[in-house]
């Protein structure tokens, strides 16, 4: 294991490195941003077409393919299973295929799903471009009229120019949606801004998910009444009023107990041990107020995978996600986003650490954390740490359709629907304050059943068409806070993939606008594909 301090220098260096000075032009029929599970079905898709002959070219800033699936989410946020059919099903299929199993796999290993997607993509012809940032500069996009027709990219190969027909916006920021000047909003609508019930600010005792929430009362004090780290000045907010905060983010860690695969949770560069002193204070309310000994449990929730590994997720008021510390992310440059994913990466490298090793944590503890670590085979070129920061949330389009509460809850179908979701309306914290009697409180978590399967409309994937007509967005899709909880799960983000892959070939060919494809063809050919758009 290398110094912790190489570590971090490895993977932030890796993420947001700077440009070199060479120089390519490209020409595609299709550019896909974004190298997501979304983006990559979304490329195999439309590769699938022959009568279409299209050139596709996958340009992402990631340095390795799969998002989320393959950086470390390898415990699938299903909901019902009988909604995912077509591309997403039978990656599953595959997966299933490495691990034995004739039947979909929903819990694999990360590297096993890197594996899987680059085998789909080299087996489809599509060309990839890693490590390509949209250059931040004026001419990062050239449009005429509503067509997109160039981006421009930079990175450690040097700055390169895709021209293109169509493209897709795969991303988990909406980058390419935002730099073409497409609408889009980022943060909680007001209640009443969709009519929506859970949607806002919902003050202290509104989380629906209380188990995120303190149970045991915390002080967020020092005592000369200062606020200890990671607790927020309370918000002068009205209970169901819209902000501009985002759902919190954190690393899907790889961990395993085996010795022989161990690698012990690394120490952060310039790590202070009171900047976890609300770990510490959590553990002792949970031994002084309920007289229970505390558990990594507490702290972490932990889904088992195959061989002995587990994917790690945030449980409990005190855990992985750094809440209300990314709200700047969805619109910051890329220099202010590598200094927020460096926080990330402080804070729950940082707990982990604390946890295990401080001797203010009570032994029973860390004990019990110190027998986790990271899996050695895991990430193995980013020292076994995931390079993908879990960007649960960041811009929303909005267009002439957005998907809101209502469309989960009541109005469940749609003439244009492309495939389905059945999750709950699910979202983590998006801040951490004081209570008036002095407590710490969590606000923002919640998980309210979708009160069964809903489709999903090619709507929530077209822009404005007064704003571009060869573009579609994949994940950032237009919805509201509350409507995107149960869009915004990697299966989801996967049918969508295969819809808007299959939509821009068809606009392709037939040299239309996105907005103007022929649904009906494209509901049909997605049923043959074994896409499931009802139940």
């Amino acid at each position: 294991m290398n110094p912790p301090n190489l570590v971090f220098l490895i993977l932030i260096n890796l993420l947001f490195v700077s440009p070199s000075i060479f120089a390519k032009n490209y020409k595609y029929d299709l550019v896909v941003f974004g190298a997501s599970a979304s983006g990559i079905i979304a490329a195999v898709e439309a590769s699938r077409h022959d009568s279409h002959q299209m050139t596709i070219a996958v340009v992402a800033p990631e340095p390795y393919i799969g998002g989320m699936v393959a950086g470390g989410l390898g415990n699938t946020d299903i909901g019902d299973s009988k909604v995912i059919g077509g591309l997403a099903l039978e990656f599953f299929h595959q997966v299933g295929q490495k691990y034995g199993n004739s039947n979909p796999q929903w819990r694999f290993e990360p590297h096993v799903a890197s594996v899987v997607f680059n085998e789909m993509l080299k087996a489809s012809g599509v060309d990839l471009y890693l490590e390509c940032y949209l250059s931040e500069g004026p001419n990062a996009i050239v449009k005429q009229g509503t067509s997109i027709q160039t981006i421009t990219t930079e990175g450690p190969t040097g700055s390169h120019t895709f021209t293109a027909a169509m493209f897709i916006d795969a991303s988990y920021e909406g980058t390419l949606m935002a730099a073409a000047g497409i609408s889009y909003f980022v943060g909680r609508e007001g209640s009443k801004d969709f009519n929506e019930s859970y949607a806002g600010y919902r003050g202290p005792g509104g989380n629906d998910n209380n188990g995120m929430d303190f149970s045991v009362k915390v002080s967020p004090y020092y005592d000369d009444g200062n606020l200890i780290p990671r607790v927020q000045p309370a918000p002068k907010t009205n209970i169901g009023d819209g902000d501009d905060l985002v759902q919190a983010y954190n690393f899907r860690l790889c961990v395993t107990r085996n010795k022989t695969n161990k690698v012990p949770f690394p120490k952060p560069p310039d790590y202070d041990p009171s900047d976890f002193i609300i770990a510490s204070r959590y553990a002792y309310a949970i031994i002084q107020q309920l007289h229970k000994t505390p558990r990594f449990g507490n702290y972490a929730a932990l889904g088992e995978l195959p061989n002995g590994k587990f994917d790690m997720n945030n449980n409990g008021p005190v855990s992985t996600d750094l809440i209300g510390e990314n709200k700047d992310y969805p619109n910051a440059d890329r220099a202010t986003r590598k200094a927020i994913w460096a926080k990330h990466y402080y804070w729950q490298a940082g707990l982990l650490y604390y946890l295990s090793n401080d001797p203010s944590i009570p032994i029973a503890l860390r004990t019990e954390v110190s027998e986790y670590g990271l899996c050695q085979d895991e990430f193995v070129e980013t020292e076994n740490w995931p390079w993908q920061l879990y960007v649960r949330e960041a811009r929303k389009m909005t267009s002439d359709f957005i998907f809101s509460e209502k469309d989960v809850i009541s109005e469940k179908t749609k003439p244009d629907t492309i495939g389905m979701g059945s999750y709950p309306i699910d979202s983590h914290n998006a801040q951490r304050f004081p209570t008036p009697d002095g407590n710490v409180h969590n606000e923002g978590d919640m998980y309210m059943s979708s009160k069964g399967t809903f489709q999903m409309p090619y709507r929530i994937l077209t822009p404005k068409k007064s704003e571009a007509t060869n573009l579609l967005v994949t994940v950032c899709v237009s919805s509201t806070h509350i409507g995107y909880g149960p869009l915004r799960l990697e299966p989801q983000y996967m049918i969508l993939g295969q819809a808007a892959g299959l939509a821009v070939a068809e606009a392709h060919y037939y040299n239309v606008a996105v907005q103007d494809v022929n649904i009906t063809d494209i509901q049909n050919k997605l049923r043959t594909e074994n896409a499931i758009l009802e139940l």
